[in-house]
């Protein structure tokens, strides 16, 4: 599994469960579960996805008691999912509606529901951030479906190549609309404030990368590299203390000599 995927999971597990230690024990069960199934890389993340997401929701309340407090985990899980996916890992509606089992359109309109709640879960010191569209609405500007907003979908990179040189090249002319895009850019700014983060993101993956390769080894021993395979062999502790042993001895013995 790539390591872009696994800084993903990462993410999705700290999105489920309050608890960090929680979070991180059940991306590494999880993990090592599915690569268990020998699926590919791809198939891979989205089952590990969606496990996070359905032992999340057996664990009930108990995975985000302890942060209620925290606007964030009084999301329900999916929503926590949906934005968690969305902000840390740039996914396409498309690959989230076929990990959701829902259609595109349900995964812009519960993204935008969440977003919305969430940036208006906090103090704004009385101003409500809620984007519209263009306050001068011309004949040109793109339609703004206050349920999924054309603004929502330009910043997470839904449109063609083609389709954004339009949306680009109008906004240069249209005041109105380049102020819509901004003030959904505010909220965006403001979801990312709320999503947790985690300090030792580096351990982490690494944790990861580590739990998968091992199960990996179970399935396949011979598509692992020597690299892999001597990473797996070093990660253990006991060797590590072995040779931190047989290290020491090795100096004692040059100051001897």
């Amino acid at each position: 599994m790539k390591t872009d995927d696994l800084k993903i999971i990462t993410s999705l597990g700290q999105a489920l469960w309050a608890d960090p230690n929680h979070a991180e024990r059940h991306s590494i069960e999880t993990v090592t579960a599915v690569a268990l199934l020998n699926l590919g890389e791809e198939l891979s993340f989205e089952r590990a996805t969606l496990l996070l997401l359905q032992q999340a929701l057996k664990d009930g309340t108990k995975a985000y008691a302890s942060a209620v407090h925290l606007p964030f985990f009084r999301l329900l899980p999916e929503e926590r999912v949906l934005l968690a996916l969305l902000h840390s890992g740039q996914i396409s509606y498309k690959k989230l509606a076929s990990i959701l089992g829902k259609s595109p359109e349900d995964i812009a309109q519960i993204a935008w529901q969440s977003r919305v709640h969430l940036a208006n879960a906090v103090e704004h010191g009385g101003s409500v951030l809620h984007p519209t569209g263009s306050a001068s609405f011309g004949p040109h500007c793109p339609e703004y479906d206050f349920t999924q907003p054309w603004t929502q979908k330009f910043l997470d990179e839904e449109y063609s190549q083609r389709e954004r040189l339009y949306l680009q090249n109008h906004m240069m002319a249209c005041t109105g609309c380049r102020e819509a895009l901004n003030r959904c850019r505010q909220l965006y700014y403001k979801v990312e404030s709320l999503l947790p983060k985690s300090p030792d993101i580096d351990r982490k993956i690494d944790q990861l990368s580590q739990a998968y390769t091992r199960s990996q080894l179970l399935t396949s021993p011979g598509q692992l590299s020597l690299r892999d395979t001597l990473k797996i062999f070093l990660g253990r502790w006991d060797i590590q203390i072995v040779l931190g042993l047989g290290l020491a001895f090795f100096i004692y013995q040059l100051m001897r000599a």
